[in-house]
Order: structure tokens, then C-alpha cells, then sequence
């Protein structure tokens, strides 16, 4: 037994000898303890961001991953002979760490995947209004002089998002608005009140976002009311798919969804009374943490800004998914 368990054999939960496994757990944040069935493994830091567990026996194991101001990540894991069982944690605040930036009437958020812009929507005693928020300087884009009214008073839709500007139509008006990011100002260009409508590729695009890589994609289906991730490379999905499409959600109603930022294997989605963060990783349950709670909260990611921007209740609030130190 002795020269068996040196060349990694172990009994299972069934007595049997069989070759052992191994976990790698690892953990965005710096700091982070790692547990492994309740017993203390390693706290991550800036050089080595988890822990390889060697020579354990097939069977299930409960992983806990802890920081100080973050919630608790938990999840019962499988080790297979002569495999290494790998996870990554999703570690939010406990609070949500974030200011308001903007006080108003706001119902509507949107950003440019292209430029740094939101588009708020604000409702006025008569006419509703296009606002162009620049949230690193905080500044709004001024129109041009002499420019079109962007103010609408019954519809209004976002019919696409290019590099630099932005059609919209406004009570059947269709509006190009062009950016001059330098000079803070908007410039828009009356398109006529034509038939004018999104390409069948736009309207697919709307339910759904891209990962990063394009490795992978989030699906929403208004109808049946779920939000599936599908994995689209030939080669095999990677540990945090089960299978090559997986429904993530359902019976809820959506007001946006999006990857987590920096991350392959998590979802940002807005339902409900707030903001939550979704693992795609389906063993041994998902988990679903809040990012932020309120009344009816959107948000919004602009590329290369590592905040969230959040819509509550008429306010603008600048959030980051690290906690406070």
C-alpha cells in the first residue's frame, strides 16, 4: 500500500484503488483565502493568483474562496483520476463601491461600443431628451448651433452605433449624429422621415453580446424569456461549459445583459431590482452574486473603462466591481 500511494494511488469513496486528481482554484483578487473541504490552502497574492491541490482522491470537494469586503464564492467540485479539476472565482463587493455622477430625470442608458458616450434619455415636462455624456471628463456634448432638435415626445429608437456617431429616430425622424469628441459637440443631420430600420444582422445583434475573443456569445430569447451562453469554436469548450449551449436563465424579463469585464466565464445581467453577476459555470450550481440593488437599475460598460455605470431612479451612478480597501 505504501509503494501505491507513493505513485499516486488513493481509495475512493468505494474503497477502490484508483490513480488521484488534482484542483487548481484561482481568484481575480489579490488577497483571496482558498479552502478546500474547510481546511485552509493558500491566500492568493499579486505573483500567484490560486492554489494546485495534488494527489486527492477522486470524489467531490467544496471549495470556499474568501476576501475581506468581497462575498464569499462557494462551489462543490469533482476530481477525477489522473485529472486537474480547474475553477476561477467570482468575487464581487459586498457593497456596492460606486457614486452618483449625475442627478436628474434619466430613464434610458446606453454606450457606444466605438467612443467613450453614453446616451441618457431624459424625460421633460413635454419633450423627452438626447443627452451625450462623456463620463471620464463629465462632460455632455453640446449641439451644433443651428443644429437639429434631438428632443422626441412619444418614441424613440437607437437604430445603430457607429464609429463616431449614431442613428437614432425621433417621432418618426431619423437622425445622424456625428461626434466631435475634441470639441465636446454633436452634430446632427436630418435623414428624412423615410422608412429607415436596422439590417436583419443589427436586430440579431441586439440579443446577443460577443466575448472578447469571439470564442464565445450570450443569446437572449424575448419569447421564451431565457438568456443561453454558446460556446463557437470546433475545438471542445473549455471546464466552464457542460455542453456547447447552456440555458443560464430564465422567466425573467431582461433590460441588459453583457460579459463581465475581463472575464470569458461570467455574465453582467439587469432584472428585477438590480444588477447581478452570473457564472456560466454550471457545477455544482451557479452562482449568481448582486453587483448593485435598487428600483429598476440598467447599466451600461464603455471598452476600455473598467466601470459599470448604473441607471436607477433618475440617477447616474459610476460603480467599480472591486470593493473598497
Amino acid at each position: 500500500i505504501t509503494v501505491l500511494y507513493s505513485l499516486g494511488y488513493r481509495f475512493d469513496a468505494g474503497f477502490r484503488l484508483k490513480k488521484t486528481g488534482g484542483l487548481y482554484i484561482a481568484s481575480p483578487v489579490s488577497g483571496s483565502e482558498i479552502f478546500i473541504n474547510s481546511e485552509f490552502q493558500k491566500r492568493t497574492n499579486l505573483l500567484q493568483s490560486g492554489v494546485f491541490t495534488q494527489n486527492l482522491s477522486p470524489g467531490k470537494y467544496k471549495i470556499l474562496v474568501a476576501r475581506e469586503n468581497y462575498e464569499p464564492w462557494l462551489k462543490e467540485l469533482e476530481v477525477f483520476s489522473q485529472k486537474v479539476t480547474e475553477a476561477r472565482a467570482l468575487l464581487v463587493p459586498r457593497e456596492t463601491n460606486g457614486q452618483i455622477i449625475l442627478k436628474g430625470r434619466f430613464s434610458q442608458i446606453k454606450s457606444s461600443p466605438f467612443d467613450p458616450v453614453l446616451l441618457l434619455v431624459e424625460e421633460g415636462t413635454r419633450r423627452n431628451i438626447l443627452n451625450w455624456y462623456l463620463p471620464s471628463p463629465g462632460e455632455f456634448l453640446s449641439l451644433q448651433t443651428g443644429a437639429a432638435s434631438s428632443s422626441f415626445k412619444t418614441s424613440f429608437e437607437l437604430i445603430r452605433w457607429q464609429k463616431g456617431s449614431a442613428s437614432v429616430k425621433l417621432d418618426g425622424r431619423v437622425l445622424k449624429m456625428d461626434f466631435d469628441l475634441s470639441e465636446r459637440a454633436v452634430d446632427p443631420a436630418e435623414l428624412g422621415s423615410k422608412a429607415f430600420q436596422r439590417s436583419p444582422e443589427e436586430e440579431r445583434a441586439l440579443a446577443k453580446r460577443d466575448e472578447a475573443q469571439g470564442s464565445a456569445e450570450l443569446l437572449w430569447d424575448e419569447g421564451k424569456k431565457e438568456l443561453r451562453a454558446r460556446w463557437l469554436r470546433d475545438a471542445p469548450p473549455p471546464y466552464y461549459f457542460l455542453a456547447p449551449e447552456e440555458v443560464m436563465l430564465r422567466g425573467k424579463s431582461i433590460r441588459n445583459f453583457e460579459f463581465f469585464p475581463k472575464r470569458r466565464d461570467a455574465a453582467l445581467i439587469a432584472f428585477d431590482n438590480g444588477i447581478w453577476a452570473l457564472e456560466l459555470d454550471g457545477r455544482g450550481g451557479r452562482n449568481i452574486k448582486a453587483v448593485y440593488r435598487g428600483k429598476f437599475p440598467d447599466f451600461a460598460l464603455l471598452a476600455g473603462d473598467e466601470n459599470i455605470y448604473i441607471l436607477d431612479d433618475g440617477n447616474l451612478i459610476r460603480a467599480s466591481l472591486s470593493a473598497r480597501e
